[in-house]
């Protein structure tokens, strides 16, 4: 209920609003709106956040105007706004819990929402990934617009652990940007700690590569690829990621291919993202990004399918993010400790990457922002051959090849 009888409190209430809200000079927007808790006697204790939104609607407020007017409201009755008021009062998308303890996501984006003009808290709180804002270069804001502007169906995800990780890039002493695990380009920066020079957001686009094994093998188990965006890694323990796992079989005459998408923070494993599907030649966006040093979210989007998923989540026990690096990858995954053969993906393409600061520095893989370094990395199997590989194309693009054992 939004509106009360008249009460004590409720004549301090308008008290404060002939004094603050009715003044010749004040916004025209609060003017009216002082003039409607005039009128109807609002309670300060009744005012719930939804409610409040219908009292905006009734004077003709827009949702940009929100802000503006919470912070009039509650400098009358000294009300604060948690985040879920926020996401309520500005988006009717409260995030709804999952059916992993401490991961949410983010269901509902009210009609008429317009991304390309929200701030960034209304942005996380409809669930969509922050804009790249700032000294921008071509392709990242295109790229960010398609995604956000695509209508897409947010999906309730069920989640579930895998079976492998993700970790950190695997150094070898005895060539430079050689690794066993990871293949790709990782833009990097000085820091060992959390900080607001530090990446705070990565994306890229790509096309789910087909699972296969290699030409004439049959392992008689599967191979693994897995290509993602992350943050974290290269010179840091810890990996935030999402990404898709492209795995396949073959025993005998019996072949068959995994594909999924997942999110993770290593050292833990991955959580596969059920009830979101992804096949090869799916078309999928995804952005990574953290709100502090403990609390990751996660965006990926099939246009293919015209879904998407959102979620935020909370970094292992004892883990802290550094912000150090962001890389684009394709890798072959752990499983118990031990690194998996490589699917033979033949292509994988990567377009409109890019990674940004929180003062919205955009850096690319063939263009990094000043004091910023792009390290290209290239696979190897564990006989010390190279076994995936990247191009940097137009300095926003990576084309990746397998070769080699995996092929």
């Amino acid at each position: 209920m939004l509106f009360r009888a008249d009460t004590h409190e409720n004549r301090v209430l308008r008290g404060r609003i002939r004094e603050d809200g009715l003044k010749p000079t004040v916004n025209p927007l609060i003017h009216k709106f002082s003039n409607l808790l005039m009128r109807k006697r609002v309670l300060r204790s009744a005012i719930r956040p939804y409610g409040f939104w219908q009292a905006l609607s009734s004077i003709g407020a827009s949702r940009r105007d929100v802000p503006l007017m919470w912070s009039f409201y509650r400098s009358l009755t000294s009300l604060s706004l948690s985040g879920a008021a926020l996401s309520v009062v500005t988006a009717h998308a409260a995030p709804v819990a999952t059916n992993m303890p401490g991961v949410t996501a983010t269901m509902e984006v009210p009609a008429g929402f317009n991304p390309l003009t929200a701030t960034p808290q209304l942005l996380e709180a409809a669930g969509l990934p922050p804009r790249p804002d700032g000294p921008i270069q071509r392709g990242a804001l295109a790229s960010w617009q398609r995604a956000v502007t695509s209508h897409a169906r947010h999906v309730m995800p069920h989640l579930a652990p895998g079976n492998v990780k993700h970790g950190p890039y695997q150094t070898l002493p005895y060539g430079d940007y050689k690794s066993y695990n990871w293949s790709g380009y990782a833009v990097g920066n000085t820091l060992t700690s959390y900080s607001p020079s530090g990446f705070y957001a990565v994306d890229g686009t790509y096309v789910v590569p087909v699972a296969a094994q290699a030409y004439g093998a049959c392992t008689g188990g599967w191979v693994y690829s897995a290509s993602w965006v992350g943050i974290d890694g290269y010179g840091s323990s810890d990996v935030l990621a999402a990404g898709t796992d492209s795995d396949a079989y073959c025993s005998g005459s019996t072949k068959q291919a995994s594909y999924t998408a997942w999110y993770a923070w290593y050292p833990a494993g991955e959580v596969k993202i059920g009830g979101f599907p992804i096949g090869p030649g799916d078309d999928i966006f995804i952005e990574v990004w953290s709100s502090s040093a403990t609390v990751g979210h996660a965006y990926i989007m099939n246009y293919n399918t015209n879904q998407d998923v959102n979620l935020t989540f909370n970094a292992p026990s004892g883990t802290m993010l550094t912000g150090n690096s962001a890389e684009w990858v394709v890798e072959r995954p752990l499983l118990g400790g031990t690194l998996t053969p490589l699917t033979n993906y033949i292509q994988d393409f990567f377009w409109n990457t890019y990674a940004f600061d929180f003062d919205f520095h955009v850096s690319y893989p063939g263009l990094p922002y000043a004091g910023i370094t792009a390290v290209p990395m290239y696979m190897l199997d564990n006989s010390g051959n190279e076994i995936s590989s990247p191009t940097v194309m137009d300095f926003y693009d990576i084309q990746f090849t397998d070769q080699g054992s995996a092929q």
